[in-house]
């Protein structure tokens, strides 16, 4: 029998007759395999319908209806946004899914925090009648990117002479989270009156 493919749907398996002669039908039977998810299902025939089949000694050869898998493809996306200080997840799509079947999850999903770039190793999918489908995994990737640090050497008030080397200080506009600048090089330093 020819195998069809899953659809969410049920489906029923088709027959076909030999041995009519001018005019006369079968216009249906019963005990046709019918089923909706993966796998076969058996006919056991019987009760054939139609017109002029009082004539007819009927034998039935039983059949099956072969459901198999239908694709499904989960694909990491590829983010890429701005170092924020927290952890960030990528997400994902799919397509091919069919009927009230659902997605609900992917494992292997990049998870990122400082500045870089992590694939995606997609795999066990989780969800609702995701045994019907033959699923592919593309991978994607989360990027991130540096965030904006500004550094800048004081300008202030004069400091006074003291005999002893000085050393401009420093602001810092930018810095997220925890993150912190604990010195910087380059700054101004001098012993004497000067500018």
């Amino acid at each position: 029998a020819p195998a069809a493919t899953y659809t969410g749907a049920a489906q029923t398996n088709g027959f076909t007759t030999t041995g009519l002669i001018a005019g006369d039908t079968v216009t249906g039977v019963s005990g046709l395999g019918t089923g909706t998810n993966v796998g076969d299902y058996a006919d056991s025939l019987s009760g054939a319908a139609g017109t002029g089949l009082n004539n007819y000694t009927i034998t039935y050869t039983n059949g099956r209806l072969a459901i198999a898998a239908a694709p499904l493809t989960i694909t990491g996306a590829t983010t890429s946004r701005v170092y924020d200080a927290a952890a960030h997840t990528n997400t994902f799509g799919v397509t091919g899914l069919l009927g009230s079947d659902t997605l609900t999850g992917v494992s292997g999903l990049a998870t990122r925090t400082n500045v870089g770039t992590t694939a995606d190793v997609l795999s066990a999918a989780t969800g609702t009648g995701l045994g019907n489908y033959s699923i592919s995994y593309v991978n994607g990737s989360m990027a991130i990117t540096p965030a904006t640090l500004v550094v800048t050497g004081n300008t202030g008030p004069a400091v006074t002479y003291t005999g002893a080397a000085q050393t401009n200080g420093f602001t810092t506009s930018g810095l997220l989270g925890s993150d912190s600048v604990t010195g910087v090089t380059g700054l101004g330093t001098g012993t004497n009156v000067g500018s």
